[in-house]
């Protein structure tokens, strides 16, 4: 955490001894006057992640040979589930990938002996709706995959509901840590999945595992949309006369995010064994930026996502079981940990050039963070602080 906060700092041109930097302030009070930027609203936990450079090691590229179309292998046999009644219930649970609370599924394990012959007892697992919280991306909001038995949920679950109950984790299948969002608004903008093979790159081989294959499908959508995202943060930048270093390592960022994209639809089909590739991307017509909304925009879309998104890929990396996966996901987040430094350098500008609106628009942002995204170590302990040692400055 020290090594970002001074990284980051330095990029913004402030010292990186900086004491703001070593705790989160309490919750700043928003100045009486009130930013009049249009800018997009505070999201909950969408990590995104920008460029700075075109890297200078090569990144190992994992690869598929894929020539021609095929056919989706059938579903694997289901456990008749889809008819049993069932419940939900919040808890908290950190899960590591960019969603701070979680969801547990739950049956009447009386309805799960009569469609799965489950015996007396909870299974260990069971087959659930896909999860995606805290306004994360996801693959395939309807999909279904494994979930662990709760027990405790189960315990307390079965108390108030005077039934034996079965409850399990809802492995979330979001895509946190895949590039700067496009956003219309409110709303995550990313491609439909298509059957493709150009996207794809020739290399690793690995073993068929569907549901990693739908978190590199998430990843490699939300990858292929920050190409747009970086696109538009470049005719921003233009727009507000930005300064040339800014344009180019924008653009150099949109070129990281392509291999990115491909590396992700490349272990997407040879993990799902499915060609999956990019469809049409639907894109919006936007406003001409002012510096207040462009500063909110890269705090949120940048400063937040894209250090967020750094972590995660590096906790993937970590729980990843092949040694050339996650030698690839930790070149990806060294990418990203550019692209972060690349959005506080943004910010600095922005913030300096945009003057006091675009100040009060980024403290106001900063202020409205969802209070579970703030609530993330390098939320609380690195962006936040940065950002308000910045305000403060200047």
């Amino acid at each position: 955490m020290k090594v970002l906060r001074a990284r980051y700092l330095l990029a913004m041109g402030l010292p990186s001894t900086l004491a703001a930097c070593e705790n989160e302030p309490a919750h700043q009070p928003e100045p009486v006057a009130t930013a009049t930027a249009s800018a997009s609203p505070p999201v909950t936990a969408t990590a995104t992640a920008t460029a700075s450079a075109v890297p200078t090691t090569p990144v190992a590229t994992p690869t598929v040979t894929v020539t021609a179309v095929v056919q989706p292998p059938p579903p694997p046999v289901a456990r008749g589930l889809s008819n049993v009644p069932s419940f939900s219930a919040e808890y908290p649970h950190p899960n590591g990938r960019g969603c701070s609370t979680a969801m547990a599924h739950c049956y009447l394990l009386s309805d799960l002996q009569k469609q799965a012959s489950a015996g007396v007892a909870c299974p260990a697992h069971e087959d659930v709706p896909q999860g995606c919280m805290g306004g994360a991306i996801c693959n395939d909001p309807g999909a279904r995959t494994t979930g662990d038995l709760l027990a405790g949920v189960s315990r307390a679950q079965t108390a108030e509901k005077h039934h034996s109950a079965c409850c399990y984790t809802v492995p979330d299948l979001c895509c946190a840590a895949c590039g700067r969002t496009l956003r219309d608004g409110e709303h995550v903008i990313v491609t439909e999945h298509a059957t493709r093979s150009d996207w794809a790159r020739n290399g690793i081989t690995t073993t068929v595992d569907r549901e990693a294959g739908a978190r590199f499908a998430a990843i490699a959508a939300a990858e292929h949309a920050s190409i747009a995202s970086f696109a538009r943060a470049s005719l921003d930048l233009l727009a507000l006369a930005a300064p040339a270093d800014l344009v180019r390592d924008t653009h150099a960022a949109a070129l990281d995010e392509i291999e990115h994209a491909r590396i992700a639809y490349t272990l997407a089909s040879r993990l799902s064994g499915v060609v999956i590739g990019p469809g049409a991307l639907p894109l919006i017509a936007t406003a001409a930026p002012s510096y207040a909304s462009f500063a909110v925009s890269t705090f949120l879309d940048a400063c937040v996502g894209e250090t967020i998104g750094a972590v995660q890929l590096r906790d993937l990396a970590a729980r990843e079981r092949d040694a050339d996966i996650a030698s690839t996901l930790e070149h990806m987040a060294s990418d990203e940990d550019r692209h972060a430094e690349l959005a506080f350098r943004t910010l600095a500008w922005v913030v300096r050039t945009g003057g006091r609106e675009a100040s009060l628009a980024v403290r106001a942002a900063a202020n409205g963070l969802d209070a579970k995204l703030r609530a993330q170590a390098v939320v609380k302990h690195v962006v936040l602080p940065c950002t308000f040692a910045l305000l403060d400055a200047d």
